[in-house]
């Protein structure tokens, strides 16, 4: 199992030359859609405040479900009514399921596969983290997205960081795909990368 870690500062993405540097890099290693999922969350982490992560759980879901949708898929949780509340999860915290679609109806009943799976967790916890991401090494999905926020500055020998502890408890020999993004615990750190297939 090989593992690709990119570190990046959250202000590499202010400005045309710098989001052209971080696709560059992005491509040596990453599948185009992880690209694309990694350019759409980027800029939220320049704005990223470890207390505020409800706003940052809609953000992303927002961005993820925007991207789906844009890529003609059915994507869970749904929005619903006037107010746009996101209602309905189906299995993760979001799913992009292929699935047919009739004048913008989509039939669920149709489902075609999984296209994303998505857990997200804030709480930078060891249980915590495990709890949620977990649930990834069973999805059948063609990328496995997990979201979480970094632990604040330690030292490097206080704990396992969150996407190393991932990849020591993923299932091998199976070929899924994973795709983890940690968000800074504060504006102006950096955010991780990382992606592996076991």
């Amino acid at each position: 199992m090989f593992m690709k870690s990119f570190p990046f500062q959250t202000a590499c993405c202010k400005d045309q030359k710098s989001r052209e540097e971080l696709r560059a890099t992005l491509n040596t290693g990453l599948f185009p859609v992880e690209v694309e999922i990694v350019e759409r969350l980027a800029p939220l982490c320049a704005h990223y405040r470890y207390k505020r992560y409800k706003r940052y759980t809609k953000a992303v879901k927002e961005e993820l479900r925007a991207l789906g949708r844009s890529k003609g898929y059915l994507v869970y949780p749904e929005k619903v009514g006037e107010s746009g509340e996101l209602k309905y999860q189906w299995l993760f915290d979001l799913v992009w399921l292929e699935a047919k679609c009739e004048k913008d109806d989509f039939d669920w009943k149709t489902m075609r596969g999984v296209r994303l799976a998505c857990e997200s967790e804030w709480n930078d916890s060891d249980d915590s983290i495990l709890w949620d991401f977990l649930k990834l090494t069973i999805a059948v999905a063609d990328v496995r997205l997990f979201v979480y926020g970094m632990p604040k500055a330690k030292s490097k020998f206080d704990r396992t960081h969150p996407a190393d502890l991932c990849k020591r408890v993923c299932p091998l020999s199976r070929g899924f795909r994973y795709l983890l993004i940690g968000f800074p615990y504060q504006a102006g750190e950096a955010f991780r990368v990382d992606a592996w297939t076991a």
